[in-house]
């Protein structure tokens, strides 16, 4: 077996999304359980190729966003679902028991707002849509962000 990938749906879960005012957006959700890739097969893009295919279903299925779970120390792994789109929606203390985890989502086409990462700290969800951008804004856009980090601090 080169690898393979286990993942769930969660169909109206009890988790509110952003404000909990915008009912268009019910909070239908993937979960990747586990995505493994033998040894031999790795860096050949099938963890890609496995991930988009998962997000693709459930794209179909109009749900909000896709989340997993991964050790902090998983360097590869995280660097995967980062280049994939996925953002760090927060920290997980001694998730793991000798390791803290961290709580992964991947917004999908209908959160056009990242409403999905606004239950969080407001710079992941800022993060999120400087993704987004191209690169000849994030210069001026981080100068902006620093000028109101520093209004808010001081």
């Amino acid at each position: 077996m080169m690898g393979f990938l286990i993942g769930s749906r969660v169909v109206d879960g009890d988790d509110k999304v952003g404000d909990g005012n915008d009912f268009d957006l019910n909070n239908n959700h993937g979960h990747v359980c586990t995505l493994s890739i033998n040894h031999d097969y790795r860096c050949l893009g099938l963890g890609t190729l496995l991930m988009n295919r998962f997000a693709d279903k459930l794209e179909l299925k109009k749900d909000l966003f896709v989340d997993l779970f991964v050790r902090s120390q998983n360097v590869r792994a995280i660097k995967l679902y980062k280049s994939l789109g996925y953002v760090i929606y927060r920290k997980l203390p001694r998730f793991y028991g000798d390791d803290d985890g961290f709580d992964m989502r991947l917004p999908l086409s209908r959160d056009v707002k990242g409403s999905c990462l606004q239950d969080q700290d407001h710079l992941i969800g800022i993060m999120f849509l400087l993704l987004r951008l191209s690169i000849k804004y994030l210069n001026s856009l981080w100068h902006a962000l620093l000028r109101l980090l520093t209004r808010i601090i001081f």
